[in-house]
């Protein structure tokens, strides 16, 4: 997981569902690096030794896709606060 999350919001959510499902994560809070500067991406990939070919980003700012993108990321925009939408494009990549 990739997030310009804050601090105090991570404190509300740490125990939630979604902490479940992903092997782990970089914080913009903690790097002090933030989405849609490539280093927070690079940061990412190297932490956690992926193939960047191999990761599909998805999130609700074109401009965060499009770095991912340029980085060689399949990468895709999804409704701002919309569940489905983010289903939709799991299940089309088949995640």
């Amino acid at each position: 997981m990739l997030s310009n999350i804050n601090e105090h919001t991570f404190i509300s959510i740490q125990d939630s569902e979604l902490f479940k499902i992903v092997d782990g994560y970089v914080f913009s809070y903690l790097e002090h690096q933030v989405k849609p500067y490539e280093s927070i991406y690079l940061t990412l990939l190297e932490r956690f030794k992926l193939k960047k070919e191999e990761c599909l980003f998805i999130d609700d700012n074109l401009n965060n896709v499009s770095t991912a993108k340029k980085l060689g990321m399949q990468a895709e925009v999804v409704i701002p606060d919309c569940y489905h939408s983010i289903v939709e494009v799991l299940e089309k990549n088949k995640i």
